[in-house]
């Protein structure tokens, strides 16, 4: 929340995660607070202490003066599905990452090498890095990508589908989600899996403000649903959902490069535009993404 002061009123007003505030904020883990004169920098930390029994610890601060940011041309030394997603899920931590990513040229050596050798490999150890990153941001990547190989099971007749978490102020690439599929997913509207992204709507801790009505939380969920997301070189766009699924907050996206697109791919699945009522066109539409199973059966035309 940002407290605003206007015509001597004050106010409290939330902001969300299309705020260039909260975007720059997102890719920090610590934050820095500058406080004068002393005795108000000793007032916050006896707060904290006394009242919320936080641990105060002091640590010598080191100003780079020059930062290489992020960029698309860092994902182009990926050059497959799996690998831009696993350096996407890792850049998605922030500075936790970037910042050992950018400035060590042997680490970026050392990934780019093992994702050209063995794409599944370099998943399974950008998977582990990722979840120790989250525990322990001075983790040496180093370590993590010099490890012996991680063995993979062989799952037929299993998908493992990209995962999207957005909260009121971030967007998470999560690892991937295992599951069947649906009917949508066989069509021949889309590749393979890597066309398709499991999103889901998740509330930021301590998990309140999520089902608010706010105004901001409500145009920053609907500019991404039609704007559409980027990651990994790719936009994707709402697709669908089944009714379980809009229970839970979470629906289909699609690779596509626009809106037109996504429309002809739904007209694939069946004529949609005579369904005037919202309602059952959406319910008509989510048939095709509920969990199934193949059958293996070919059909031929006679």
């Amino acid at each position: 929340e940002i407290r605003t002061n206007s015509n001597s009123n004050k106010k409290y007003e939330k902001i969300c995660g299309n705020n260039p505030i909260v975007k720059s904020l997102n890719q920090c883990t610590e934050f820095l607070i500058c406080l004068s004169p002393k005795t108000n920098a000793d007032l916050l930390l006896d707060y904290l202490q006394l009242n919320y029994h936080f641990q105060i610890f002091y640590t010598t601060i080191v100003i780079q003066h020059s930062i290489h940011e992020w960029s698309i041309h860092d994902m182009n030394w990926y050059q497959t599905d799996n690998t831009r997603y696993a350096i996407s899920m890792l850049h998605s931590l922030g500075y936790a990452f970037d910042d050992k990513y950018l400035s060590n040229e042997s680490l970026q050596s050392l990934m780019i090498e093992l994702a050209e050798k063995d794409e599944n490999n370099f998943y399974q150890l950008s998977l582990k890095a990722f979840y120790e990153l989250k525990k322990c941001h001075w983790l040496n990547l180093i370590e993590i990508f010099n490890k012996n190989l991680v063995k993979t099971v062989d799952e037929s007749n299993i998908f493992h589908v990209a995962v999207i978490h957005i909260t009121p102020t971030r967007i998470l690439i999560m690892p991937k989600e295992k599951t069947k599929g649906h009917r949508a997913m066989r069509h021949s509207l889309s590749q393979d899996v890597h066309d398709f992204c499991l999103v889901y709507l998740k509330p930021d801790p301590p998990n309140i403000y999520f089902n608010d009505d706010n105004n901001h939380l409500t145009e920053y969920f609907r500019e991404l649903f039609l704007s559409g997301i980027d990651f990994g070189g790719s936009r994707y766009h709402l697709f669908g959902a089944s009714n379980s699924q809009l229970k839970d907050h979470s629906f289909w996206f699609i690779r596509a490069l626009s809106l037109n697109e996504i429309h002809q791919k739904r007209q694939l699945l069946g004529q949609f535009d005579d369904i005037l009522n919202l309602g059952t066109y959406v319910a008509r539409l989510g048939l095709w993404f509920s969990k199934t199973d193949p059958t293996d059966v070919s059909i031929h035309n006679l």
